[in-house]
């Protein structure tokens, strides 16, 4: 090979390398809007998300990972909204206080749990009471609770789930039994309790209308009720608007409130709009009642 060729050659190849070089040092854009949390709430965000980018031209990341994720991530200052499905912990509040992160908090929507079992095993109805006796390990046995002779085996969500704390407060016990199965997704939950004979489990009702669409051929869904009041199912709508399902808390976003980026507050606000009715429903959640709307008018500082 001549001399001239073999320099063209080499001035070829260091500009491929300069351009590839180029191109690997380039920065990603980083999205106007990062998100991450509840697992409960992801799916609504997420929807949430894909209206507000489509009709405003921007781009917003979110991801799930839980609601313990998600405020670990805000505490650190790494996301602009973090997404729980339970309220702030004191923990929380001194750690965001000694960042010193103003926090805010919206609530966005509501959800119920559903308590499941098994196709082959159906119970009409539990207590709070008989479901704190199960989940806690104080009852062991289906024949305890009206049930037939036969081992409980009870499925939930992992530590680092807003489901999980709310579980615990709402049915007043410190831990759930030492034998409890827990996951880090409903899917995984409802993926299990149809296998299992002596399952029982607790999952989101949204997660219930997106995996399971024929709501009574794969799993039993149980009504729940308060100790002498009447039973209701997590798809009567106007138990749940009512309160009268005991099984239902409302869906948290919390921010610092002292962020700078304009299109968080946007954001918040189209969350809270009536546009964003019509989503909550599409995706299985229930819309903010009177009440959420007075804790969003004292608690955001938008």
């Amino acid at each position: 090979m001549n001399t001239s060729k073999l320099t063209l050659l080499l001035v070829m190849g260091n500009c491929l390398l300069l351009t590839n070089c180029k191109e690997a040092t380039k920065e990603i854009a980083k999205p106007d809007i990062v998100i991450s949390g509840s697992e409960t709430e992801f799916p609504l965000i997420s929807s949430f998300a894909e209206e507000f980018e489509n009709a405003n031209k921007l781009s917003i990341s979110v991801s799930g990972g839980g609601s313990n994720t998600g405020m670990r991530d805000l505490m650190k200052g790494e996301i602009d909204i973090a997404n729980s499905s339970r309220v702030i912990s004191e923990s929380e509040m001194n750690t965001l206080k000694e960042k010193n992160v103003k926090w805010a908090q919206v609530i966005v929507g509501s959800d119920a749990i559903a308590i499941v079992t098994n196709r082959a095993f159906q119970i009409g109805s539990l207590s709070l009471s008989q479901l704190s006796a199960i989940f806690s390990g104080k009852v062991s046995n289906w024949k305890d609770v009206g049930g037939p002779d036969r081992p409980i085996h009870s499925y939930g969500r992992n530590f680092n789930s807003g489901t999980h704390d709310y579980m615990k407060h709402r049915l007043n016990i410190n831990n759930f039994k030492s034998a409890m199965n827990e996951y880090e997704t409903y899917a995984e939950i409802i993926a299990n309790v149809k296998k299992d004979k002596g399952a029982i489990g607790y999952v989101s009702l949204s997660c219930l209308e997106k995996n399971v669409p024929k709501k009574y051929e794969t799993i039993h869904i149980v009504n729940v009720l308060l100790e002498t009041e009447n039973d209701f199912s997590p798809f009567d709508e106007e138990a749940i608007n009512s309160g009268e399902y005991p099984l239902i808390r409302p869906l948290f976003q919390y921010y610092d409130a002292a962020n700078t980026n304009s299109w968080i507050k946007k954001f918040i606000e189209f969350e809270t709009s009536e546009k964003a009715t019509a989503l909550l429903k599409q995706n299985g959640y229930f819309p903010i009642n009177v009440f959420h709307k007075q804790i969003n008018s004292v608690k955001a500082s938008l």
